[in-house]
C-alpha cells in the first residue's frame, strides 16, 4: 500500500481519531435462506453532486424537486416578502436575500469574503421577518439579546431593542414572529426561558411571560391574539453548590453525579462530598412541551405536552428522549406541532388546548423505526393541507388536514429544514440546510471559493420554488423519496461468513479512509519560525495498521464538526435542536442568572436529555438487550467545564450538574480521562492496561462483548516542549503510539480471535479531500479482517453502527443505521490469529516519558524496542500491489 505524503503546511492535521471500538463476537446459527439486506441506493458509487442532484455522504440520493436554487448552508430561518418575490434567510453569520425568480443573484450580507461588522451584530439565529409594506426585514443579533432591522433599499442595519433590561441578563435572540400590523414583535429569549413583547415603534421591550424550558419556535394565531411557543429543553441544569467564577479548577466533579433515568437524577444525590441537586421529572409540564400565551393578558393560558412522554411503551421499546417539539403551526382551530423525536404531528384543538389528534410519518418498510425528523411546518392559506419539512427523510410531508393522513412527500436536498406556502396557497418554498452535500473541498483542478475549505461552508444549502404538488406528482415522488433513501437486496445468509446478514432487517458496516493525513518520511514544520525536522515517521503504527488490515477509500462522516460527530458516532442522529445549535453562535455563561446560559453544549463530546433520541443512543440499545460493554472515555466531556493538567482522573472538571445516559454512566471507567489535550494519550493507555489486568485479564470479571474507547491527543494543539511536545505533529505521534499499544495488548490477549477492532473519527475537519469534504478514515482491524485490504463500499456512521449490531446479533436502532451500507467485502472466512506488535516513535517528535513525568508514570522505551518486528510494511505493500 502507498504512503501518502502530509504536505508541511498541513502536519498539524494529521488524524482526529476519536474512538476505538472493540467487539467480540460469537457463533452464529446455521445458515439460514435468502435474506432481504437495506442498503443505500448509493452503496456501490462514491459521494458526488451532479447538477441539482446528489449521492450524500450517507450513500442516500437527494433529487430535489422544482427550482432549485443555490444558498447559504445551515439556515435556520425563513421569511417570504409580502409581494412572494423574495426569501430572507438566516444564518450564523449572515443574512441572504433570494429572488425567488432565480434570475438574480442572491445577495449575502455581508458579500462573501468580507467580516461581519458591528451592525449585523453577534451572530444571527432562526427569527426573521419582513415588515408589511416589504422594506425592511427584522433580525435577531441573537447572542447579544438585540433584534436588528435592515432597510432593503439602503442596506443600512440599525438595532431596534436590546431585551436586556429589568432584570434579565444574559438574554438570547430564538424565534420571533412579526404582528400583521407590524407594530409588535414576539421573541423567545431562549436563555431566560421567556416570551418578550417589543414595540417597534417605541424600541422597547414592553412585556415579558415566563414560558417552559429553552422555547425554540413562537407562531401567531391567526386573529393575533396568541402566540404558540414550544419548549425543546428537558431540564433546567444546576450549578453545583459551592462552585464559583474563583474556585472551579479544583471545586466541582471530577464525573457526572448521576445517570438518566435514576431517582438520583430526579430528586439529587450526593456525589464526590458535594450535595447535587435533582433535575426533577423529565416529564414536566415545562419540559418538551407547547405553551399558549394571551398577548393581552400577558400571560400562559394553556400547557400542552405533545408527543411521547418519556419512559412509556412505544412498540417494541420504552422512549429514551422527549418528544422535542421542533415547530409550531396554527389555524383557526387547530394547532399542529412536529414532534421531532416521535416522528409524529400532534393536532391541538385552538380553543381548548386538548390534543385531538395524532399523524405519524413514517417511510414505508421501516414503520417501528425512528429517523423522519420532522422541522418545520406550513399550514396553506384555506388550512386543507399541512407541509412538514422531514429533515432525516429529505423531504417534504404533505398531509391532508382533514382526513389526517399524509397524502405522499415531495423530494428535497439534505436536511429539508423549513417550509413556507405563497400567499395565494399554490406555491412552496423550501429549505434544505445541507443541500446537495459538500462535494471536493481540495485536489487537482479545485478552485477555492470565499467561502473556504472547512467541510460546512463548503457546503451549500437549497431552496426549492414548486407549484402545489397534485396527487400524481405526489405519487411519484414519494416514490422516489423511498427509492432515494434506501433498496432492497437479496442475500444467501451465509454462516461462513464472519460478518453476515442475518434474518430480518439487520445491518452491518463498510467504512472509508484515505490516509491522505497520515505521513511517514514527511517533514515537520516548527512553530512560529523554530527549526523543523527534514524528515519524520509521523505515524508509524497507523501506517503498519493500515498495511497489514483493511481501510476503506470510501467513508464518510455524517457530520462536518464535533458537536454532531460525537453524537453520531454513538448512533444518535442530531435533532433539530442538536443541528441548529452546533451551526450558532451561542456563548456559555455557567454563573450567569439567565438558567439556559449553563446549556450550551458547545463542542463538548457528550449527549445530553435534550438531544436523546425516541430511542436513545448506543448504550441504551445495549442495555435493553442486556449485552456487557465498557466505555473509556467516550461520552463524557461535559460542557462548561475546565480541562486542564490538574484534572488528571477524568480529564474534566464540572461546574454543572449534567448527567450522563444511565447505561453510560454505569459502565465507564472512573479514572480514564476523556477529551483533554493537557493529558497525553500514553496516560490513557495507562489506565487502559490497569482495568484489562484488574478487571479481565484477573478473571474478575468476564471480558464484555464491547468496549469503546477514545484517543483524543492526534487532535492538535499549540506545541508544548516543556510537556514532551515539541511540534504540533507531536500529539499525533503520542496518539500514534498509544494506538500501537492499545492493538498490541489486545492482539497479545485470550481474546483475539473473536475480536474486531474499528478506527474511526468523529468528523473530518481540518482536511481536504478531492472526493467530498466529509470524506474521512476508517480502519477494520482483526483476525477475520483481510489484509492488505481496501474497501470501495460507500459507508458512514450509520455502517458503524449497523456493523456492531450485525456482530452482536441486535436489531436495528433507528432509520440511519437500518438503512447503512454492509462492508462485507473486508471480511474473510480464514482468520489469521498473528499478533501485532507496537512500533516505536520518533523521538525526536514525541517523548513518552517527558509527557508522562507530571503523571509519575514511566514509558518503557527497551521493552517495545524489544519486541520483534512483525509484518514488514514495506513487505506488505509489494504483496498487496502484486495481489491488485
Amino acid at each position: 500500500m502507498p504512503h501518502w505524503p502530509v504536505a508541511p503546511a498541513r502536519a498539524a492535521f494529521v488524524l482526529l481519531l476519536v474512538a476505538v471500538a472493540v467487539l467480540t463476537w460469537t457463533a452464529r446459527p446455521p445458515a439460514g435462506p435468502r435474506v432481504t439486506l437495506l442498503e443505500p441506493p448509493g452503496v456501490t458509487a462514491y459521494a458526488r453532486i451532479d447538477g441539482d442532484t446528489a449521492i450524500l455522504p450517507n450513500g442516500r440520493r437527494v433529487t430535489p424537486a422544482g427550482r432549485v436554487l443555490r444558498t447559504e448552508s445551515y439556515a435556520w430561518g425563513l421569511a417570504i416578502s409580502p409581494d412572494q418575490t423574495m426569501a430572507a434567510l438566516v444564518n450564523a453569520d449572515a443574512v441572504e436575500i433570494v429572488p425567488l425568480s432565480g434570475r438574480r443573484p442572491v445577495t449575502r450580507i455581508p458579500p462573501w469574503g468580507e467580516k461581519p461588522d458591528d451592525s449585523i451584530g453577534a451572530g444571527t439565529y432562526m427569527g426573521v421577518a419582513f415588515a408589511p409594506d416589504g422594506r425592511a426585514l427584522y433580525f435577531g443579533s441573537a447572542d447579544e439579546g438585540a433584534i436588528k432591522r435592515l432597510q432593503l433599499d439602503t442596506g443600512t442595519i440599525e438595532t431596534v431593542v436590546d431585551l436586556d433590561g429589568g432584570g434579565y441578563e444574559d438574554s438570547f435572540v430564538g424565534d420571533f414572529a412579526l404582528s400583521a400590523d407590524g407594530t409588535r414583535l414576539y421573541a423567545v429569549d431562549q436563555a431566560n426561558f421567556r416570551l418578550v413583547t417589543v414595540d417597534l415603534a417605541r424600541g422597547a421591550v414592553v412585556g415579558s411571560v415566563r414560558v417552559g424550558r429553552h422555547p425554540f419556535a413562537v407562531p401567531l394565531s391567526p386573529d393575533g391574539r396568541f402566540a404558540w411557543v414550544s419548549n425543546v429543553g428537558m431540564f433546567e441544569y444546576p450549578l453545583l453548590p459551592g462552585v464559583t467564577s474563583d474556585n472551579r479548577e479544583t471545586a466541582g466533579l471530577v464525573f457526572p453525579p448521576y445517570g438518566v433515568p435514576s431517582r438520583e437524577a430526579e430528586e439529587g444525590t450526593v456525589a464526590e462530598g458535594l450535595a447535587v441537586p435533582g433535575l426533577g421529572s423529565p416529564n414536566d409540564i415545562d419540559a418538551m412541551s407547547v405553551f399558549a400565551v394571551d398577548l393581552a393578558a400577558g400571560a400562559v393560558v394553556r400547557r400542552v405536552k405533545t408527543g411521547y412522554f418519556v419512559g412509556v411503551a412505544r412498540e417494541n421499546i420504552r422512549t429514551v428522549g422527549g418528544a422535542s417539539p421542533a415547530s409550531v403551526a396554527v389555524g383557526r382551530r387547530a394547532v399542529y406541532v412536529a414532534n421531532a423525536t416521535n416522528d409524529t404531528v400532534s393536532i391541538i384543538d385552538a380553543g381548548t388546548g386538548e390534543i385531538t389528534g395524532e399523524i405519524t410519518l413514517a417511510v414505508p418498510g421501516l414503520e417501528t423505526l425512528r429517523g423522519v425528523l420532522p422541522f418545520g411546518l406550513a399550514l396553506d392559506p384555506d388550512e386543507r393541507r399541512l407541509y412538514v419539512a422531514c429533515a432525516g427523510l429529505n423531504a417534504v410531508a404533505v398531509i391532508d388536514v382533514a382526513g389526517r393522513r399524509v397524502e405522499g412527500y415531495v423530494p428535497a436536498g439534505w436536511f429539508a429544514s423549513l417550509v413556507a406556502v405563497t400567499g395565494d396557497g399554490r406555491g412552496l418554498v423550501v429549505s434544505s440546510a445541507k443541500g446537495l452535500g459538500s462535494g471536493p473541498n481540495g485536489g487537482r483542478g479545485y478552485v477555492a471559493t470565499e467561502r473556504g475549505l472547512h467541510p460546512g461552508d463548503v457546503m451549500q444549502g437549497t431552496l426549492q420554488v414548486l407549484p402545489e404538488p397534485d396527487a400524481a406528482a405526489l405519487a411519484r415522488g414519494t416514490a422516489r423519496v423511498v427509492t432515494n433513501t434506501y433498496v432492497a437486496r437479496q442475500v444467501l445468509d451465509d454462516a461462513a461468513a464472519p460478518v453476515p446478514p442475518l434474518p430480518g432487517q439487520r445491518q452491518g458496516v463498510r467504512g472509508d479512509s484515505t490516509l491522505a493525513e497520515l505521513g511517514m518520511g514527511v517533514r515537520v514544520a516548527g512553530d512560529d519560525g523554530a527549526p523543523g525536522l527534514a524528515r519524520a515517521d509521523v505515524s508509524p503504527n497507523h501506517q503498519a495498521l493500515a498495511d497489514r488490515f483493511a481501510i476503506s477509500d470510501n467513508f464518510y462522516c455524517d457530520s462536518d464538526q464535533s458537536n454532531t460527530g460525537h453524537r453520531w458516532v454513538v448512533g444518535v442522529y442530531p435533532n433539530e435542536w442538536v443541528e441548529v445549535n452546533a451551526r450558532s453562535r451561542i456563548e456559555s455563561r455557567v454563573f450567569s442568572r439567565a438558567p439556559g446560559r449553563r446549556n450550551v453544549a458547545g463542542s463538548s463530546a457528550t449527549v445530553l436529555p435534550e438531544d436523546y433520541n425516541e430511542a436513545g443512543a448506543l448504550w441504551e440499545h445495549l442495555d435493553r438487550h442486556a449485552v456487557p460493554f465498557f466505555n473509556f472515555g467516550f461520552g463524557a466531556e461535559m460542557p462548561a467545564s475546565i480541562e486542564d493538567t490538574l484534572q488528571r482522573q477524568t480529564g474534566i472538571r464540572m461546574a454543572v450538574g449534567y448527567p450522563l445516559p444511565k447505561p453510560l454512566f454505569d459502565h465507564s471507567s472512573r479514572t480514564y480521562p476523556t477529551f483533554n489535550m493537557a493529558i497525553p494519550d500514553q496516560y490513557r493507555m495507562d489506565m487502559f492496561e490497569q482495568t484489562l489486568r484488574e478487571l479481565w485479564l484477573s478473571g474478575r470479571e468476564a471480558f464484555p462483548r464491547l468496549v469503546t474507547l477514545v484517543l483524543p491527543n492526534d487532535h492538535l494543539t499549540k506545541p508544548h516542549p516543556e510537556a514532551g511536545y515539541p511540534f504540533r505533529a507531536s500529539y499525533m505521534a503520542d496518539n500514534d503510539l498509544a494506538l500501537g499499544r492499545l492493538i498490541d495488548d489486545l492482539s497479545h490477549s485470550p481474546w483475539w480471535k473473536d475480536m474486531l477492532v474499528i478506527v474511526t473519527e468523529d468528523d473530518p475537519q481540518g482536511g481536504q479531500d478531492h472526493v467530498e469534504a466529509h470524506r474521512s478514515v476508517l480502519m477494520l482491524i482483526g483476525p477475520y479482517v483481510r489484509r492488505g485490504y481496501v474497501s470501495h463500499t460507500l459507508a458512514s456512521f450509520g455502517s458503524l453502527m449497523r456493523l456492531i449490531f450485525t456482530l452482536l446479533d441486535l436489531a436495528p436502532l433507528n432509520q440511519f443505521d437500518a438503512t447503512a451500507a454492509l462492508p462485507l467485502d473486508a471480511f474473510t472466512a480464514t482468520p489469521d490469529l498473528a499478533p501485532y506488535t507496537a512500533r516505536s516513535v520518533d523521538p525526536r517528535l514525541f517523548d513518552p516519558n517527558a509527557a508522562l513525568k507530571p503523571f509519575d508514570r514511566r514509558f518503557n522505551w527497551r521493552g517495545l524496542a524489544e519486541s520483534p518486528i512483525m509484518d514488514d510494511p514495506e513487505e506488505m505493500r509489494r504483496d498487496y500491489w502484486h495481489r491488485r
